[in-house]
């Protein structure tokens, strides 16, 4: 895997370690509503569907993470998550 930029003690990061830098884990706004963030979700999935089409996999990995990672970390966090009803659901398959 090819080395992109730097990691810790000056470490080449690798290819997988720069992507991850992309896509950080977002702290639960509940000024925002439960439902911009499931419908936040939706895009990514449409963008991952994109992406999928035209074989940019590294953009792929990117916004399926940023998808996984609103999903399992920030929507079950919001306040409001237990009215978020069939649509998590729907969005964890």
């Amino acid at each position: 895997m090819p080395a992109v930029g730097r990691g810790v003690a000056g470490r080449p990061k690798s290819l997988v370690e720069h992507l991850n830098d992309q896509a950080p884990k977002r702290a639960v706004n509940d000024i925002v509503s439960i439902t911009r963030y499931l419908m936040s979700a939706r895009l990514l999935l449409n963008q991952a569907t994109s992406y999928r089409v035209i074989g940019d996999e590294e953009q792929l990995y990117v916004i399926l993470l940023r998808f996984a990672s609103l999903v399992v970390e920030t929507i079950p966090k919001h306040r409001d998550f237990r009215d978020a009803g069939g649509t998590y659901t729907s969005l964890k398959r």
